[in-house]
């Protein structure tokens, strides 16, 4: 006769909540009564949350080691239920604050870089002449008593995405002068290391970019290879070509020489297309973005490494055209994930906004998330970790808002939240909340809007920056008078 669940050994039970998602087996604590019994056991917490980290962020670093002491059953226990509280609260229409507003005065403008995921790390940039990079405790409201990066007065012109592992996070940032001629400074490589949420050190190494980084597209970082991407044109053609300009090996302390070599689209480009390149585990991508196709061709870290430009994969992943075609949209913003794990290798918005919208044209914003399930290949340097899905896009009616004639967009590190400043009906100030469900089957609807709460009391004409931590739950909005404002919604 077969046993129920509540009569099942503990051993058992141990193996069986690896496989449901982590809401799944919270609504069995609270109907069995065997399985409630283990809720103060540390390894039954270890062998969820294990699960759960493949598929979604939660509220400690992506690598951290939860069988160390520090992570004990109730603090286990605490980061499954905050993550419940997170997708039950973000799943509703209109995202409700759950906790008063906190807004703390930095000594200058400033602006953030990076979020480290689950830590209370953010890397900012001041602004004054110095324009040092520095580290912020969030939770404290006060800098981290570190030695700042110091740019020699340059602002940061484009980050890369991150590269972790268990304590450690690494960013590259390339840096332009503040004033014309607007010439490219250094490429800085920033290592930070953190323990139990807080940043104990932080190091810098640096190299300069060839002069070849002209009309330069994206910085990319990925396992032993760090470097930008750049277009060129061809002579007597219309076509452009990417170039990659790779600065590898490093390691966090350490950076190379660029060595460089050329890899090219074969394809018709046209004004409004984005080219991008993307790092993961010392692969490359190329890749094109139309508003109708996004096209990838992959190259094999082995090929990257050896300096060939030789293309193995490719890619041709339709986006959804629902909306109004007679509605012509430009690109808006393009960002890349902290980390393809989860399922979401960029994030592209286009808009309409800028262009000389007729009477009867409604302003429109479309989100598309790029997907890229895990292969799952042998590591051999040559067959692609990723794989590239038809784009999911989420197509609404709204004007974004324009902060110093830039857009208000941030995506957390996973990629799955995405954040934007919009311009609602009654012409405030409005956030939207636009999220992607990897777990949704492709007959189902993928991405979800939804608005956030934004209290009357935010100045939105000083908004200059906008951010998202999923793994707190908090946005937060930056003012143009150095005020670092916390919206919790969690």
């Amino acid at each position: 006769m077969p046993l129920t669940l509540a009569e099942l050994p503990p051993d058992i039970i141990l193996e069986i909540v690896k496989y449901p998602r982590l809401e799944d087996v919270i609504s069995l604590l609270r109907t069995c009564s065997t399985l409630y019994a283990l809720t103060n056991n540390r390894i039954f917490w270890i062998s969820v949350l294990k699960i759960a980290r493949l598929y979604t962020s939660l509220a400690c670093p992506m690598h951290a080691d939860l069988s160390d002491p520090q992570y004990d059953a109730p603090a286990l226990k605490g980061i499954a239920m905050h993550q419940l509280k997170r997708e039950l609260n973000w799943s509703r229409p209109v995202i409700g604050i759950t906790k008063q507003l906190v807004v703390v005065q930095l000594p200058m403008p400033f602006e953030i870089i990076l979020i480290v995921q689950g830590t209370d790390i953010l890397l900012v940039q001041l602004h004054d002449a110095n324009a040092d990079v520095v580290l912020w405790d969030v939770a404290l409201g006060l800098p981290y008593p570190l030695p700042a990066v110091s740019t020699e007065g340059y602002i940061v012109l484009d980050t890369s995405s991150t590269c972790e592992s268990q304590g450690v996070c690494t960013v590259a940032l390339l840096t332009e002068k503040q004033f014309p001629p607007f010439t490219l400074g250094n490429l800085h490589l920033i290592t930070i290391f953190h323990k139990e949420r807080k940043a104990i050190r932080m190091e810098c190494t640096r190299t300069r970019i060839p002069s070849e980084a002209d009309d330069l597209q994206t910085l990319f970082l990925g396992r032993g290879i760090v470097g930008c991407s750049s277009l060129r044109p061809l002579v007597g053609a219309d076509d452009r070509v990417l170039r990659c300009i790779l600065c590898s090996p490093w390691t966090p302390l350490s950076l190379s020489d660029a060595a460089i070599f050329t890899m090219e689209f074969n394809m018709p480009l046209v004004e409004d297309d984005v080219l991008q390149c993307l790092s993961y585990e010392g692969h490359l991508y190329n890749m094109a973005e139309t508003g109708e196709h996004v096209h990838l061709q992959h190259i094999s870290r082995n090929s990257a490494k050896s300096g060939r430009s030789q293309r193995s994969d490719s890619w041709n992943c339709p986006i959804s055209t629902s909306y109004d075609g007679s509605a012509r949209l430009l690109p808006f913003s393009l960002m890349f994930s902290g980390t393809p794990f989860y399922g979401v290798a960029a994030v592209f918005i286009r808009s309409n906004q800028g262009l000389d919208l007729a009477p009867d044209l409604t302003p429109t914003l479309a989100v598309t998330f790029l997907p890229c399930p895990l292969t799952y290949a042998p590591d051999d340097g040559d067959a692609s970790p990723l794989a590239f899905l038809p784009c999911d896009t989420a197509v609404f009616e709204v004007r974004p808002f324009l902060a110093h004639m830039r857009g208000l967009v941030w995506t957390d590190n996973s990629g799955l939240n995405v954040i934007v400043g919009v311009e609602r009906p009654d012409a405030q100030f409005g956030l939207k909340l636009i999220r992607y469900h990897a777990e949704f089957t492709q007959s189902e609807k993928a991405t979800s809007v939804h608005d956030l709460e934004v209290p009357t009391s935010v100045d939105a004409e000083s908004l200059v920056g906008v951010a998202l931590d999923e793994t707190s739950g908090m946005v937060l909005l930056t003012t143009d008078s150095g005020e670092l404002v916390q919206l919790c919604y969690v």
